[in-house]
């Protein structure tokens, strides 16, 4: 009896979070969806398929902070740090050293929308 309660205090205070986060990475010039761009959540990792789409669904630690980062070779880094906190969910996006974001991001729904631009 005394490990049927432990297995259960176990499963209840237990630490792990479910990570969902659902990706879409557009060329900015011509909004085409960009394949095999990789995303990047702290370690988990998924890359785009044809339609530019990618989901991470993992149980992690706690990620309500977290920074995603998006590189596709021939393409600008795209980095955003989100904090949720309660019912809020703030974006900061990290932009170059004159402070203009190079690539652009968007919400719809459940999804971010980052809009890669073109290296030069």
């Amino acid at each position: 009896m005394r490990h049927v309660i432990l297995v259960i205090a176990l499963i209840v205070c237990s630490c792990d979070y479910a990570l969902e986060q659902k990706v879409l990475v557009l060329d900015r010039k011509s909004d085409k969806p960009i394949e095999n761009a990789k995303i990047d959540i702290q370690g988990y990792n998924c890359m785009t398929d044809s339609t530019g789409f990618c989901e991470i669904q993992e149980i992690t630690g706690l990620l309500s902070d977290r920074t995603i980062l998006v590189t596709k070779e021939g393409f600008s880094t795209f980095e955003i740090h989100i904090i949720r906190e309660s019912n809020e969910w703030q974006y900061s996006q990290k932009v170059d050293s004159t402070f203009k974001p190079v690539n652009n991001f968007g919400i719809k729904s459940d999804t971010l929308i980052v809009y890669l631009e073109g290296s030069k």
